[in-house]
Formats: structure tokens, C-alpha cells, sequence
């Protein structure tokens, strides 16, 4: 799988979600890489209750996700390189995970 294609599945489960996260409670923001940049990536923060979860997903596969507890400041930081789509798709899970919220 080219790496381009993790990029629009997070930027697709976003588009799938926005609705449920926005009626839930939950801050979100994404961002897009400026089209100048040598390498596209698109970066989704997540915050709800005193969670804050980001995800940024470059180009080449590499993915950063950082864990905040923003009460006692502790964050976890992961970053690995990815190829799958279902890959991806755990970190989304760990993400929603980290911030206590359900899609459901």
C-alpha cells in the first residue's frame, strides 16, 4: 500500500466521524500539510475531558501519535513507520481509547 493512502483513510475516518465527535463533546482539529511542504501529512488532535490525543500521519508511512493527560501535563509519545491501512487503524483505536470516547 503507498503511504499516500494512510493519509486519505485518516483524512476519510475524520470525514465519517466529525458528526459524532463534534455532538459528543469533542475538540477536534486537523491539519493538512501546506502543499509546499516536501512531504504531505496530515496531523488530527483530539482532546476530550482532560485527554488530548494528536496524530500525525506523513507521506513516507512514518506516524506520530502523542498521549496528554492535560491535568498532570504526562504525555507518551509513540512514532512508527506503518503500512497498512489496518495499522492505522489501531492507532485510531488507541487514540479514541486515550480520550475515553466512543463512536458508538
Amino acid at each position: 500500500m503507498m503511504a499516500s493512502n494512510l493519509i486519505e483513510h485518516l483524512s476519510g475516518w475524520i470525514k465519517l466521524h466529525r458528526r459524532v465527535f463534534e455532538a459528543g463533546g469533542v475538540s477536534l482539529i486537523v491539519e493538512h500539510a501546506a502543499e509546499d511542504r516536501p512531504i504531505a501529512s496530515i496531523r488530527v488532535q483530539l482532546e476530550y475531558g482532560d485527554r488530548l490525543g494528536e496524530v500525525i500521519v506523513w507521506e513516507n508511512g512514518m506516524v506520530d501519535l502523542q498521549l496528554a493527560d492535560v491535568i498532570t501535563g504526562n504525555v507518551d509519545t509513540v512514532s512508527e513507520l506503518i503500512s497498512s491501512v489496518g495499522k492505522l487503524q489501531n492507532v485510531e483505536d488507541r487514540l479514541l481509547s486515550w480520550i475515553n470516547f466512543n463512536l458508538e
